[in-house]
């Protein structure tokens, strides 16, 4: 059986892996969710606009309430 504890934060020296963040929108945006390179796999394809990724890192925030949800 699984046991779920939610999103850990995860550290080494070169990395930190954390929650997502609100303010976080504008970077994942640039970085990640608008590059056609990165989201080609994806039925919906890269954001157009900041205000998806606002979106969507609002979803995923969101789902964080619960320890079943682990997303970093």
């Amino acid at each position: 059986m699984i046991h779920y504890s939610g999103t850990p934060t995860l550290e080494t020296d070169r990395l930190v892996l954390r929650k997502i963040k609100r303010s976080d929108a504008q970077t994942v945006f640039d970085n990640w969710l608008s590059d056609d390179r990165v989201m080609d796999n994806l039925i919906k394809g890269a954001h157009k606009s900041v205000e998806e990724t606002i979106k969507r890192v609002t979803e995923i925030v969101g789902q964080y309430e619960t320890e079943e949800f682990c997303y970093w």
